[in-house]
């Protein structure tokens, strides 16, 4: 099975309108292998890059690899948002979502759309 991300924070303007920042691109990753979920280091070194959305476990270093992939990046808001949510249109097995430090959403449904409430969020970086 291949493990993908697709993700984008999707958040409320005013009553009608939405605005989406798309979270694709170059994200900091790191590889754990032989590691277990329920033992993971909530602190990590970061040790490579890689594009979202994509496939980790077919690329050059981590072909057919089994393991827990680490993602993370950063976006900016211009302004400050009451509640956002963060869509997820594909991940592998199983992920643990986290915004600020927060974790806002943990799912088992591989290769679903997701979506996790984010509570306020205040202009800058994320």
């Amino acid at each position: 099975m291949k493990s993908i991300l697709i993700a984008a924070l999707t958040f409320a303007l005013g009553a009608n309108a939405m605005e989406c920042i798309s979270l694709d691109g170059l994200w900091n990753f790191t590889f754990h292998d032989n590691c277990k979920p329920e033992n993971m280091p909530r602190e990590y070194t970061i040790t490579d890059k890689m594009p979202v959305p994509a496939c980790f476990d077919i690329m050059p270093g981590y072909y057919a690899k089994r393991g827990i992939a680490r993602y993370r990046r950063s976006f900016t808001l211009e302004k400050d948002v009451l509640n956002a949510f963060l869509v997820i249109k594909g991940m592998g097995l199983r992920g643990t979502f986290w915004i600020d430090g927060r974790q806002i959403g943990y799912s088992k449904l591989a290769y679903s759309t997701l979506e996790f409430a984010t509570g306020p969020l205040a202009k800058g970086e994320h």
